[in-house]
């Protein structure tokens, strides 16, 4: 079996088994599935609602009316999902979201660093969470650099800056000091159901974690930047907004009094790194996640042509291959270096 790049014309070598190994593989792997799919009778919320045929008698899905008082479109469309994701990519151009959100048509160029960076530091701590029986990371031994390059393909400077990152993680890892009691689930999907906008929402927290029956919600970004001081965290990061309406709504089965979502930001300095806390239970703050979501949404869902917006985020754009006015932009403005923003560390407004 082999993988084709239509783009680029490139060819790799997916599989190169026998008749004896396929077969064995076949039934390792592929049959157990395949009878759990055929026999399964359970229900698993999840991106398939969009397309289920009984979601209005399914009582696994929680049911979110008004979850930030959205308008139904006019003409009614078909169902469709949203996540903080989508919100971001069509807030930054439409046409990035329709090329890589529904079309699926994502650049062929590499990440940048800080990318790399970021989604090494997130696979390893996904590893350590997962592990069982469960633990804080405040005890673990630090990650060697050299076996983080290895692991994750990084430079050494990206190696580096990602084992520091770990490392100002484990005074801050929501783990520490947890029960065995507790509930740990590593990228869990949550999804809840809109039926007047007949909109599927989903979410991946980082983690969500238990602590003595209360519910965290973990988001964890990595970066060489401190928090901005000029926008709140909901209107910065509208994956926390989105957390927000969730515990608000129910959707989590929880008492939002009783539940947190944090906002864990990691730099290469121990002293550097962050953790904040908002408070789901606090009406003002509920107010202003929907204030921040119904901002983002509401554009997305009346959108009909995804029109592009050309700007800086071009160069970052997975979908620039096939953007002829982004390729333009690109060509027109090369890249320069960022001012730094101005030192500061986002006040604790929602704690």
């Amino acid at each position: 079996m082999f993988d084709f790049g239509c783009a680029d014309g490139s060819v790799t070598l997916l599989l190169d088994w026998g008749r004896t190994e396929a077969i064995e593989r076949f039934a390792a792997h592929a049959a157990p599935a395949f009878h759990q799919a055929a026999t399964g009778v359970g229900t698993q919320p999840g991106e398939s609602c969009v397309e289920c045929k009984a979601i209005s008698r399914c009582t696994a899905l929680p049911r979110t009316p008004q979850l930030w008082d959205g308008t139904p479109t006019v003409p009614a469309r078909r169902r469709r999902s949203l996540s903080a994701w989508d919100l971001r990519l069509h807030a930054e151009c439409p046409a990035q979201y329709h090329l890589v959100r529904q079309l699926h048509l994502n650049d062929l160029t590499e990440e940048n660093d800080g990318a790399r960076r970021g989604r090494a530091v997130d696979a390893w701590l996904n590893d350590r969470h997962a592990a069982r029986p469960q633990r804080g990371c405040r005890d673990l031994p630090s990650p060697e650099e050299s076996a983080i390059a290895a692991e994750f393909g990084l430079k050494a400077q990206q190696a580096t800056e990602a084992a520091r990152m770990l490392d100002a993680h484990k005074v801050l890892c929501p783990l520490n000091g947890t029960g065995a009691g507790e509930q740990v689930l590593v990228q869990h999907r949550v999804t809840a159901y809109i039926p007047e906008l007949d909109v599927v929402v989903l979410a991946v927290p980082d983690l969500l974690s238990t602590y003595r029956g209360r519910w965290v919600w973990r988001e964890t970004k990595t970066s060489s930047s401190p928090l901005w001081e000029g926008r709140s965290l909901l209107h910065s990061y509208p994956q926390l907004a989105l957390a927000v309406l969730l515990f608000s709504a129910g959707a989590l089965g929880s008492d939002p009094n009783r539940s947190w979502v944090e906002l864990e930001h990691l730099r290469e300095g121990r002293g550097d790194s962050r953790l904040e806390r908002i408070d789901p239970g606090r009406p003002e703050i509920v107010a202003e996640a929907r204030e921040v979501i119904a901002e983002l949404a509401q554009p997305l869902l009346d959108d009909t042509t995804y029109e592009p917006t050309t700007g800086r985020h071009c160069h970052g754009c997975q979908a620039r291959t096939w953007c002829a006015p982004g390729r333009a932009y690109t060509a027109d403005h090369p890249r320069h270096p960022e001012p730094s923003r101005q030192a500061g560390i986002t006040r604790s407004l929602h704690a």
